[in-house]
């Protein structure tokens, strides 16, 4: 979440930088004009080293000032260890520690740890920053250049050595002999990697544009002999993909040094404080207005890789089903055009090869999270609106032991958006809930369910007004700045819903999500399940444009932008979210529960802490929440009783300890007979997965009836495949439990509402 009631302190520091900078600002502007960017035709021998230009440092500058000035914790860049700062960044730049020598890492702190954080307050100096990477791109071309020459040479496939593909805590080769051996063992992994690929994933016939199914792709049995004739194309391919990457390595530009080393200090303060170059800025904007046609998805760089971070609701990724988070991408190609390696491309570069003009067609090439193999994913691309992104309802009617029928309601709360976040519709989420809470009453729902498992976050006011729906005149979030603290209530009057409520969350579950889920916890409203905790984001972000931290300005200056963190925000009994999260009620274990993606494992994630809870303000009554501590155990007995008996809980179990054994592989065989053996053996049992799976479909699926905010049905997903989904089906039965426990079954027959037909569907 960000806060725009910030223009006043700007305005002092921008008085403050102005007489500090205005000596070098017409410079600047007239340098940075007559400064052309590298040229994207430069050969190799022609690459000049890179430099900062006079505004980059009048930039940096500025920004560590605003940060300084703003934080909500009182640091300084001069106090951060330079060395410390330094590794930092080779971590960065060098993070599978491929391409420098220990000997390399050690001339360069040497040279550089000196006064880094006080020269760059100062002056504005990242020297250290350019430094360091126009060493690795001479490096990286010197590798390059290696790896074409051993790639004409024979490898040995039969061996019985391994690679160990996650090298981000891993030391840095001695010499140029170790790493000689190391990219050894990596260009075997790579070669074996490709001859496994499967031959539908290479090629798009125009004629038969109908992709292999999913379990086609499981079942299909490789065979050493299959992949040997893959073996010239293979070697091709690779060296390709390392000509690809030293084109992108030698086309870096300075704008991008800048944005990695000043980020890299950045981080010190705060995991989500950061610098926006002036061309990042606009893709910033670009996001926040949904102005461009891309897939719906949200992406982000991991040492040269581009990954899945989020699923937008209502975008070609979420309707086509089959891309999860934590995909990688590795290769796009414009409709039925060649592919284009997008490994090791900067992010915003792949990001313009992804997007594209509304209803044209990109091709995705997909690595799976769980390292199942690779396959290509074909998206029309669409202009991903909010309209698409608004909440949604279905009533389901659930069987008791008794097979009596309970009416439940679910709600899907994508995110807490309104008239701050771009909507042009005048939707708000805490308007929209509202509305179908009232067309849910008309189908008599007992008990309400809040689905926010891939819910973000979004406007702090929205998250006040969505828990007003539920809560009367009770805290709801205390947010604290460096010295005050300010706390925010429920409105009393708006409270549309009193009886049973239970929310949904997970890993990806953040920011406001968090407030709403913990305020309604620790108010007794509501019961959480869902993965062990949300994701323990407890701060708030200013987006400061550079511009406007300057009273007066060149109208040719164009600069960048500060994200800063400037409070945190505390659960009405004082506890903090950061970092820890929210920790439900009732668990579920997920594959996420293992993987790093949560606050706390952010480089310099701000610490959890805790203040004085609100004692001035009334605690919400427990008997609003109609369970008591009994009830609350009689819900965790049935739902163990479930878990030891209910065939779909040991589908589960045993598919999360073999998805979590696949993930946490980082090592692997460079002998082809073995690998070939172990990806049979693996789809093997995805396949027996798979098919356990359309029988619990078959078994297991409830009547419901779909409701949305225009009447319509919600858009289809026709290429997904159906999944059970085991947590709506535990959320309907810890409610199906709660309202058996609380009275009788009240029978309700299916209706005829708002056009829809009600329809047996699968989770």
């Amino acid at each position: 979440m960000r806060n725009s009631g910030i223009r006043e302190k700007v305005f002092i520091l921008g008085i403050i930088g102005y007489f500090c900078l205005s000596p070098v600002l017409n410079a600047a502007t007239s340098q940075s004009a007559s400064t052309a960017s590298p040229s994207h035709k430069l050969k190799l021998e022609n690459v000049t080293p890179l430099d900062s230009t006079m505004m980059m440092r009048m930039e940096a500058l500025l920004f560590f000032r605003v940060v300084d000035f703003m934080h909500v914790q009182n640091k300084s860049i001069s106090n951060f260890p330079d060395e410390a700062i330094l590794k930092e960044y080779l971590d960065l730049v060098d993070p599978t520690k491929m391409f420098f020598t220990q000997l390399d890492v050690d001339r360069f702190i040497e040279n550089h740890a000196s006064h880094v954080g006080q020269h760059l307050k100062a002056y504005g100096d990242m020297d250290p920053g350019f430094a360091l990477i126009n060493q690795y791109r001479q490096r990286f071309a010197e590798r390059v250049a290696w790896i074409q020459e051993r790639l004409d040479q024979p490898f040995d496939l039969k061996g019985t050595g391994s690679f160990w593909v996650d090298r981000k805590k891993a030391s840095f080769c001695a010499n140029r002999q170790e790493l000689d051996s190391l990219w050894e063992q990596r260009l075997t992994h790579e070669l074996i990697n490709e001859l496994l690929l499967d031959s539908s994933s290479e090629k798009h016939n125009q004629s038969d544009i109908t992709s292999p199914s999913d379990d086609e792709k499981v079942s299909r049995v490789v065979t050493e002999q299959q992949a040997m004739k893959r073996l010239n194309t293979a070697i091709d391919t690779i060296k390709k993909r390392y000509l690809d990457y030293n084109k992108w390595v030698q086309l870096i530009e300075p704008m991008d040094v800048q944005e990695l080393f000043c980020n890299t200090v950045a981080q010190f303060f705060d995991a989500h404080t950061s610098f926006f170059s002036a061309d990042s800025m606009d893709e910033f904007s670009i996001e926040l207005k949904n102005s461009l046609c891309g897939i719906g998805a949200v992406l982000k760089d991991d040492n040269g890789t581009c990954i899945i971070q989020e699923i937008m609701a209502g975008g070609p990724a979420e309707r086509n089903g089959q891309l999860r988070v934590g995909d990688k991408i590795l290769a796009v190609a414009q409709g039925d055009q060649e592919f284009v390696n997008i490994q090791g491309m900067r992010l915003r570069h792949a990001v313009k090869l992804i997007r594209g003009g509304k209803g044209t067609m990109v091709r995705l090439r997909i690595q799976s999270d769980n390292n199942a193999g690779c396959s290509v994913v074909e998206l029309i691309r669409e202009e991903v609106k909010l309209e698409d992104r608004l909440a949604s309802a279905k009533v389901f009617w659930i069987p008791d032991a008794n097979q009596r029928l309970h009416c439940i309601g679910w709600i899907d709360v994508p995110a807490f958006y309104g008239e701050e976040s771009g909507s042009t519709t005048g939707h708000t989420i805490s308007n929209d809930v509202k509305t179908l809470i009232e067309r849910l009453k008309q189908f008599s729902v007992e008990g309400l369910i809040l689905d926010m498992r891939r819910n973000g976050g979004g406007l702090l006011t929205e998250a006040v007004n969505l828990s007003g729906l539920f809560l009367k005149n009770c805290p709801v979030v205390q947010i604290k700045r460096r010295e005050e603290c300010v706390p925010l209530c429920a409105d009393a009057n708006h409270c549309v819903w009193e009886g049973p409520l239970l929310i949904v969350t997970s890993r990806f579950s953040a920011s406001a999500a968090e407030i709403v889920s913990g305020a309604l916890q620790v108010t007794h409203r509501a019961l959480i399940f869902g993965d062990r905790s949300t994701h323990g984001k407890g701060t708030v972000q200013a987006f400061i444009e550079l511009n406007k931290a300057l009273p007066v300005s060149s109208p040719n200056t164009r600069l960048g932008a500060a994200n800063v963190t400037i409070q945190k925000w505390y659960l009405p009994d004082g506890s903090s979210i950061q970092q820890r999260g929210i920790t439900p009620d009732m668990i579920l274990p997920s594959i996420w529960d293992d993987q790093p993606i949560g606050e706390a494992d952010c480089p310099h994630a701000l610490p959890w802490d805790v203040i004085n809870s609100m004692p001035s303000l009334p605690i919400q009554d427990p008997s609003c929440c109609l369970l008591s501590n009994e009830g609350h155990q009689v819900l965790l007995q049935r739902e163990q009783k479930r878990v030891l008996s209910h065939p779909a809980y040991d589908w589960y179990a045993r598919q999360l300890q073999f998805n979590r054994k696949q993930v946490a592989k980082k090592i692997y065989s460079i002998n082809l007979s073995e690998r070939i053996q172990a990806i049979n053996e693996e789809r093997r049992v995805r396949q027996a997965f798979s098919d356990e799976e359309q029988t619990l479909l078959k078994t297991y699926s409830p009547i419901y009836w779909p409701l949305s905010l225009s009447h319509r049905a919600p858009k289809k997903k026709p290429n997904a495949k159906p999944s059970f989904d085991l947590f709506q089906y535990e959320a309907l039965e810890i409610m199906n439990d709660w309202l058996q426990w609380l009275h009788p079954a009240i029978t309700v027959e299916p209706q005829w509402c708002y056009g829809q037909v009600a329809r047996a569907g699968a989770f």
